[in-house]
């Protein structure tokens, strides 16, 4: 199956982002429920209680402000903040009320376990703004690492479905090439046979030789771009038989040897030279290979006839235009243009890999 090359998804998101990994790993869960904890417990100040009962107060106190967040993450998100907004401010309203009644009751009911020099007093409106504020940061950021957390996992699936389709779709393509140039080739050794049985015996070796490279080579994802253009010169030996007036001229230039392209990536272009081509007055197909840099430029062209019955190009064109797509996002240009009834195709291909 053919690879994809694409901009980095989720999956390597989070393989490459350290601060993305322990929001969202798993293998990071117990460092994200350690480090609450850590940060808590250097921020509680238990000054005001005597000093064999502060142990027992900090630990308290730690456990009383995990409370909070613990059911942010694990009950008003999941259950309520994605379902209705409206139940989930009421719910965190109510949590921190509750949060609020409870600290005051344990305050009073643990006031003997203070310093004698410390008086139990109601809390000013300044202070209830400030416990509500605090509180209300300290949801809020417990909602918004859940929900990260929830929109990672949430992209991560699709990407992966995504490229699965993406990858069936590819192959579709792939599929719908190969049996036209397969039937094409079959029709062209059926004429031949009751023509020219030594042409009919050569044409069978080259035709083994294209069932190779399809069964074979087309197996692997990327293949060297020498063999794609031994390919095509195959095929239009073939299809020389076939028309016996038809010109064909392959040139090659640059160091293209070792450069690696995706197999029967060119074919449709020059299936579609073959199947449109003037054959009323002088057949050809001019073929251009350019490599330079890790750059390729590709060039078919061929003369049209002033009276033919449809437009080049088709379904087959919109298949390798759709594989370029997927294949070369953002690594590809292709011109097309017809001028003095000559169809050429130009096509560019960027930063493709040697080899070597």
């Amino acid at each position: 199956m053919l690879s994809l090359k694409k901009s980095p998804g989720p999956e390597e998101w989070l393989q490459e982002n350290q601060f993305v990994k322990i929001l969202c790993s798993p293998a990071y869960r117990w460092l994200r429920h350690l480090l609450p904890v850590l940060l808590i417990a250097l921020a509680v100040q238990t000054n005001d209680y005597q000093e064999q009962w502060k142990p027992f107060i900090h630990i308290a106190a730690v456990m009383y402000l995990l409370i909070l967040p613990y059911i942010t993450l694990y009950v008003l998100v999941p259950q309520l903040f994605l379902r209705r907004y409206l139940i989930f401010c009421a719910g965190a309203l109510s949590l921190i009320s509750a949060m609020y009644l409870l600290v005051r009751l344990s305050e009073w009911l643990l006031r003997d376990l203070q310093n004698p020099d410390v008086v139990f007093q109601p809390d000013t409106r300044a202070d209830v703004i400030t416990f509500f504020t605090i509180m209300l940061v300290l949801l809020l950021a417990a909602a918004a690492i859940k929900l990260f957390q929830q929109w990672v996992q949430i992209t991560y699936r699709q990407a992966m479905v995504d490229n699965m389709n993406l990858q069936l779709e590819l192959e579709n393509l792939k599929k719908q090439l190969t049996p036209h140039f397969f039937f094409n080739t079959l029709n062209n050794l059926d004429v031949l046979i009751y023509l020219d049985q030594d042409k009919a015996s050569t044409m069978v070796h080259k035709f083994s030789n294209l069932l190779r490279y399809q069964l074979y080579l087309n197996t692997e994802h990327k293949i060297m771009l020498s063999k794609e253009i031994d390919f095509l010169t195959d095929y239009l030996y073939l299809e020389k038989i076939r028309h016996d007036h038809l010109l064909t001229h392959i040139e090659k230039n640059g160091s293209y040897s070792q450069m690696m392209i995706h197999p029967l990536l060119l074919l449709p272009f020059v299936e579609n030279a073959v199947k449109h081509n003037d054959y009323q007055l002088n057949p050809d197909i001019n073929i251009r290979f350019s490599a330079e840099n890790g750059s390729l430029f590709f060039s078919c062209s061929n003369p049209i006839s002033k009276v033919s019955p449809s437009e080049p190009g088709g379904t087959g064109l919109k298949n390798i235009t759709r594989r370029l797509s997927i294949l070369y996002p953002g690594q590809h240009s292709l011109e097309i243009s017809t001028e003095n009834n000559r169809y050429t195709v130009n096509l560019f291909l960027y930063e493709l890999h040697s080899c070597r």
